[in-house]
């Protein structure tokens, strides 16, 4: 059981009357989209900051977006989707901005049509328009997907068809294709009638050369006029010789041109035309629409800046830059016995002043003066000097974040050994020693310019190491830098064997470079001080570590004062680690032996009892004549102490004639009755014969008594272990406690698959244990252990019992689980998504992605040829195909994806072209990309700083002292989908490869060991929080969309915003949606995952919650009713949370993804400022502007060392100095977008007032 820790801030509390509103109306918050492309049957996610009461989608109505809304793209979509929502009531609606998905046609026949314009869409026709194999039925060489008439031979300038009665109108249009006509009457003869009188010409009127567009008949017949501009339309009148009829519209068809009047549409083969017809609207043709260049909603010929996004209410012109709040609290009461102080206090950033305002400091005088003392005359942030900088930036920046965690780390505890790291360096071998650093070893160069003076010298305790309980990062201490602690800490001489044990222990208690920093020559010291554990102790050690959550070292340290207080660790062993945990020191103080009747306590050390037990800590150093040197001193308490120390003891330490039966330095000696002692012979059996004035008087030993304590064997509880207590044991002694399996739940399989199931056992005394496993069905399910690992395989269908035995070497305890094993289902056949054509260089290479998936989940075999190797190469490493241009040309390349049992493919083509010659090399600007500096052997046109593929993250060398756990995670969009990243030392893995979900912010905990994320899945867009164990690669579902169903929250939605881990790593910071829409943080208590209580409310109407490091505070976004969206923070209180807004920001503004730094004392954030995302810090030096040199920041991530950040602009991640004057970029992934760094969480615990209860616990 983890020890308690107050977390007053995640109880429920009541709406916080500082002016956020519930709800809200009237919104212009931007929507997002995912993905923005993909094929027919896509479901696509809008997402947004704030709900909008309906929302479209190329036309349609989708409903309402909630923060998420899914939508499925229809079987007939093509193109190039528009997306937008709207906010509002009534006849009033505020529109959002516009996203776009591009559809990406299915080609099922693989001849480069799409099947939504292919015709016959499963026969290939590579060569054709329709996408269906050329057929001629009337053998007129004009193919019948082309033919206007396919069943008639006819003339292929005339589309296929033919003009049988000669009158100039093919059969098409001819209404009489067997008798001649003239086009007027549509190719029918004219009727006569021989009754009739000729008829008299009619005048035809003369046309206009200029002006508006008229038309009039050829001749004197009427002209039909139609309801369309085709013969096969209604006629719906007629046109008179002798009039004029303007023009208003025209179009073309095949026939030739058509002209529109106010009744219809008349044949332009059959009248005239006067006046200027050239400009005439064709209403067949969409119009061009008005541009928005800079896209801020209205078009250019309404913007009255067009190059300048700016708000509609302005014209679209841009406002000013991002507004502060007034930002002074009354801290009159708080700083009553120092007023001197007041106005100092009140130039603090707001979230400190509501701190010494809150009542949680016992003594905010003093907080107040230790803070200003820092800041005036405390050290400065460790910064590079300009050259080593430079040398770094511009030939290895991937280093950067190791260099910069380690001096932080440096800075942090108060020791001058960053400025000897900086002072070491060179531009010539900076990279050498920062690379180094980047592999967690220390640097020659650094470790022989360290001396006494880079260690501080402080008491374990009186100042207590916070670290080792919130801050295990770092690797272990080299051997190198142990030894040169050892040489400048411990100034007495010592034995080489005692330097050897020292640095054995050390390392065996996992000590680290910058705990020795930290602690020093202390640390140094007490290692030499305090022998070897015991088994007891040990013990002691694991279970104040693993059951009350204690660091290695106050663990260590509180076994040592136990130690010499006489504590029976084996009965303090026996109780109930809850009830120990919950009262340490009170459980070790009930259970003290008396020295007086110890066995293991000498008669002659009695006035130093302390040292007699930590004696015993030696044994293994101690052979028979130095225990009796110190035994038999005049002063046997200081000859044990410069033992302790030194390891070694002379002639000159012996104050007694050496007795007859013992030699110098000898570890046997034999009794006078032949009983022979030696160095193995029990602790206590050894004191009672050294401490004896005739040390080689015999021992009276009964038949039967090996441990000579004067009881037989046969009566001896302990016959082994010399004692005086009636039963044979000495005090306390440990008696076996069987071991404690776990229960394992029940499994289910498929026939021929495995699954892994591990087994946890405890035992109270730590002995190794051995696990064996056996099934009571083999033929249904067979099962092998291989140490705490279980692997079951399927064989057959039915149900089979699993019992598993632990042994300790003494007891067995056994556990059960059943296994059912069901019947495969039958397989379908992998599914390869199509590539489009590439195009490479000679001698150039690309990479492609390939995505191929199985419904079954089956494992995937991915293979690649190229049908012509001498024009491109291709080879596959995991699903990252690359090819490789030979020689000029086109190839067709094919993927085949296999599941064991069925296959699939795609295939598409590569043309190689030859290289462009080279660019000639030199001018004023070469070598550098504007502002940001990149290594040389990266400044190539075609590589820059893009990666290859996943596995050639060469860029990113991140800081190796934070292993064994990770340093940084990160997301990238692969594919339709996006997954989360894992940096573990210069190592990057892809947890969830080939999911169907995806993942969006992942966060680390303070220790590296776990992630926790949210997870989208692709089909029903349900969300849920989850944490990854990254040792183990498995992760848990701490809350879901569906899990909150079954609470008082039951129409509530998870909405996409990041996690934030509290500083004890044992609660989560998320937003959830309520059932109207409205967001609000809540905590979630993660610290027993067997049972996740219901998350509780800690702030209505906000998102994106952020700790900070010191757990005092927490920052977050809140959008206001007016639509601004701005930066506030809260700081709790005994009796209350006080929130307050730090931006005050109008509408085309908006703030958001605020996080702290890494000394709690600046927050970050993003503003959108006249259309450009910037970055901003405010913190000590008020409100700034940070000009990081790149368009559009998002995500910021202060760290990992003071004064250092990394964040993306959406496609590249980047690091570099806060205030923006180095930068580069770290990680880019070609064709893909990375963004969303976070580094491991740096809690900071105040040394003062520990005991508040704060934010973060």
């Amino acid at each position: 059981m983890k020890a308690k820790v107050l977390f007053i801030l995640l109880v429920a509390v009541p709406m916080l009357a500082v002016g956020i509103s519930a709800s809200v109306a009237y919104q212009t918050a931007n929507i997002s989209i995912n993905p923005t492309s993909g094929p027919p049957g896509t479901v696509i996610t809008l997402s947004s900051n704030y709900p909008y009461e309906r929302c479209f989608g190329g036309g349609i109505a989708l409903g309402g977006l909630y923060y998420t809304l899914n939508y499925t793209i229809p079987a007939n979509a093509q193109g190039r989707i528009e997306f937008y929502c709207e906010s509002g009531s009534g006849e009033f609606y505020v529109r959002s901005n516009s996203v776009f998905f591009s559809v990406s046609q299915i080609d099922s026949d693989q001849d480069g049509i799409p099947d939504g314009q292919d015709k016959c869409p499963q026969l290939p026709a590579p060569n054709t328009s329709d996408g269906c194999p050329l057929v001629d039925s009337d053998g007129d060489t004009v193919p019948d997907g082309q033919d206007v008439c396919p069943n008639e031979f006819g003339i292929p300038e005339w589309g296929g068809c033919a003009d049988a009665d000669g009158d100039g109108l093919t059969t098409q249009y001819d209404q009489c294709p067997s008798q001649a006509g003239p086009r007027e009457n549509n190719g029918c003869p004219t009727p006569v009638t021989p009754t009739q009188p000729p008829a008299t010409d009619i005048p035809l009127p003369e046309l206009p050369t200029s002006g508006a567009c008229v038309l009039a008949t050829q001749g004197q017949t009427r002209v039909n006029v139609r309801s369309a501009p085709s013969t096969n339309d209604a006629i719906v009148g007629q046109i008179e010789p002798a009039g004029v009829y303007n023009v208003i519209g025209q179009t073309t068809m095949p026939d030739g041109a058509w002209y529109q009047i106010s009744s219809g549409w008349v044949a332009g083969f059959v009248v005239r035309l006067g006046g200027d017809c050239s400009t005439l609207p064709d209403p067949f043709q969409v119009a061009t629409p008005i541009p928005d260049s800079d896209g801020d909603g209205l078009p250019d010929n309404t913007d009255a800046c067009p190059q300048e996004p700016g708000p509609i209410d302005n014209n679209g012109c841009p406002t000013g830059e991002v507004v502060l709040v007034d930002s002074t609290i009354d801290l009159s009461g708080a700083l009553q016995n120092c007023p001197q102080l007041l106005l100092d206090a009140q130039t603090l950033p707001i979230f400190i002043q509501l701190d010494i305002a809150s009542g949680n400091r016992l003594n905010p005088c003093q907080y107040l003066e230790n803070l200003l003392g820092e800041l005036v005359f405390g050290q400065p942030d460790p910064t590079l000097s300009e050259e080593n900088a430079q040398a770094i930036l511009e030939n290895c920046p991937e280093v950067l974040p190791a260099l910069t965690g380690m001096m932080d780390r440096l800075y942090g505890i108060n020791s001058n050994a960053w400025q000897i790291l900086d002072s070491v360096m060179t531009p010539e071998n900076a990279c050498q020693i920062a690379g180094s650093v980047a592999n967690g070893v220390i640097p020659p160069e650094f470790a022989n310019a360290l001396s006494a003076s880079s260690f501080p010298t402080m008491t374990p305790l009186a100042k207590p190491y916070t670290g080792s309980i919130l801050k295990p990062l770092y690797a272990p201490a080299s051997a190198a830098l142990i030894d040169t602690a050892i040489s400048i800490c411990i100034l007495t001489p010592i034995s080489p064997q005692r330097a050897a044990k020292i640095r054995e222990r050390m390392q065996t208690a996992g000590v680290q470079d910058t705990d020795i920093f930290t602690y020093g020559c202390t640390l140094v010291e007490f290692f030499n001080m305090y022998g070897d554990l015991t088994p007891d102790k040990q013990a002691m050690v694991t279970t104040l570590q693993g059951e009350c959550g204690l660091g290695i070292y106050e663990s260590y340290y509180l076994v040592y004062l136990a130690d010499a207080a006489g504590v029976n660790f084996a009965a303090v062993l026996a109780v109930d680690p809850v009830t120990f945990c919950a009262d340490i020191l009170g459980t070790m103080g009930a259970n003290l032996k008396d020295p007086t009747t110890d066995p293991e306590v000498s008669p002659t050390m009695l006035a130093c009892p302390d040292l007699a037990y930590f004696l015993k800590s030696y044994e293994a150093e101690l052979n028979l004549y130095t225990l009796w040197v110190v035994l038999s001193a005049i002063n046997p308490c200081t000859t044990a102490v410069k033992f302790m120390e030194q390891g070694i003891l002379t002639l000159a330490d012996q104050d007694q004639p050496l007795p007859a039966c013992l030699g110098i330095g000898a570890s046997e000696m034999t009794l006078a009755d032949g009983q022979v002692i030696t160095t193995s012979s029990p602790w206590a059996q050894k004191i009672a014969v050294l401490s004896r004035a005739d040390v080689c008087a015999g021992l009276t030993l009964p038949p039967g008594d090996n441990d000579g304590d004067g009881k037989t064997n046969d009566v001896d509880a302990c016959p082994d272990e010399f004692s005086v207590n009636p039963d044979g044991c000495p005090p306390g002694a440990l008696v076996n406690t069987p071991p404690v399996i776990n229960p394992i739940a029940n499994q289910t399989l498929l026939v021929g698959s495995f699954i892994n199931v591990g087994v946890t056992v405890l035992d109270a005394e730590g002995d190794p244990i051995t696990i064996t496993a056996a099934s009571s069905n083999p033929a249904v399910a067979n099962v092998v252990a291989v140490g705490n690992l279980l692997t079951v395989t399927g064989n057959g269908v039915g149900t089979a019992t699993v019992t598993v035995e632990a042994s300790d070497g003494t007891d067995t305890s056994t556990t059960t689980f059943e296994v059912t094993v069901n019947a495969p289902a039958p397989n379908t056949p992998p599914i390869v998504n199509p590539i489009g054509n590439q195009s490479v260089q000679v001698g150039a290479s690309v990479n492609v992605t390939v995505t191929a998936t199985d419904a079954d989940g089956d494992p995937l075999t991915l293979t690649a040829t190229s049908a012509a190797a001498s024009v491109a190469n291709v080879s596959l490493s995991g699903t990252t195909l690359t090819i490789s241009g030979v020689n000029a040309g086109t190839t067709t390349v094919t993927i085949i994806a296999s599941d064991g049992s069925t296959t699939a493919g795609t295939a598409f083509n590569v043309t190689v072209t030859s290289p462009a010659p080279p660019v000639p090399s030199g001018g004023e600007d070469a070598g550098t990309t504007g502002d940001t500096l990149v290594s040389e052997e990266l400044r190539n046109e075609t590589a820059g700083l893009v990666t290859d593929n996943i596995e050639k993250f060469g860029l990113l060398e991140l800081p190796t002292q934070f292993t064994p756990n990770a340093n940084a995670v990160f997301q990238a969009d692969i594919g339709e989908q996006t997954t989360i990243f894992i940096v573990i030392g210069q190592e990057i893995t892809q947890p969830f490869e080939g999911t169907p979900e995806s993942n969006f912010y992942p966060t680390l905990d303070p220790t590296g060991k776990f992630v926790a994320f949210l997870t989208v899945d692709l089909t029903s867009g349900a969300v849920t929080v989850r944490v990854l164990n990254i040792e183990r690669n498995i992760s848990l579902p701490v809350l879901t969309d569906t899990s909150l169903k079954d609470t008082s929250k039951s129409n509530f939605k998870i909405a996409l915003f990041p996690p934030s881990w509290s500083p004890d790593g044992k609660r989560l910071l998320i937003t959830l949606v309520d059932e109207i829409g409205t967001p609000s943080i809540y905590g979630l208590d993660i610290s027993d995952p067997t049972n996740i209580p219901e998350p509780e409310l800690l702030v209505d109407n906000v998102t994106a919650g952020a700790f900070a490091p010191n757990g005092r505070y927490v920052v977050f976004e809140h959008l206001d009713k007016q639509g601004t969206q701005n930066i506030y923070v809260l700081v709790e209180t005994p009796t209350e949370i006080k929130v307050h807004p730090i931006t005050n920001q109008p509408l085309d503004s908006p703030c958001f993804a605020p996080m702290f730094g890494p000394d709690s004392l600046s927050v970050y954030f993003v503003c959108t400022v006249n259309g450009v995302q910037t970055l901003y810090r405010y913190g000590i030096q008020g409100l700034d502007a940070v000009d990081m040199g790149v368009s559009n920041i998002d995500n910021p991530a202060p760290g990992p060392g003071h004064g250092f950040l990394g964040f993306d602009d959406g496609s590249v991640i980047y690091y570099g100095y806060e205030d923006g004057s180095r930068v580069a970029p770290m990680i880019q992934l070609q064709n893909q977008n990375v963004s969303h760094i976070r580094w491991i969480t740096l809690a900071e615990v105040e040394e003062e007032d520990q005991q508040i209860a704060s934010v973060g616990g």
